[in-house]
């Protein structure tokens, strides 16, 4: 340690420019690095939704909701979903790992809501 400190003494030039050097760089690179109070960032989330006119949310839970469910639950990439059934209306929130490709993944999941067996008065998923 002692002898560290003797050749900083003895070359004050050397150390002076080489806190310059990283003072300079550290102020170049703070007005580089980007900043953001609100960033752009897309959860990998999709959300089913279907419209079963003047059902109960029991009906609409045991005819639409259970059977999306069933099978969009095993979509590639799934890390949980949650459900919510109202009155005429069934929602399926699926959330996915941020690798997922979310192209691909809706494109999937768009197919397996194809082969869903809902009642004829029901709209077909968005």
């Amino acid at each position: 340690m002692e002898s560290f400190l003797k050749s900083v003494v003895r070359k004050p030039v050397t150390v002076a420019m080489i806190t310059i050097a990283a003072v300079t760089f550290g102020v170049l690179s703070l007005k580089r690095l980007p900043v953001e109070l609100l960033p752009d960032i897309n959860y990998p989330t999709l959300t089913v939704q279907t419209e079963l006119r003047d059902a109960s949310p029991q009906e609409v839970e045991q005819l639409v909701t259970d059977a999306i469910e069933e099978v969009v639950g095993v979509t590639q990439g799934l890390l949980r979903y949650s459900s919510t059934s109202r009155a005429g209306v069934s929602e399926v929130v699926l959330e996915f790992s941020w690798d997922t490709d979310m192209q691909r993944a809706s494109l999937d999941v768009r197919e397996k809501l194809d082969l869903v067996n809902l009642p004829e008065d029901a709209r077909s998923p968005l």
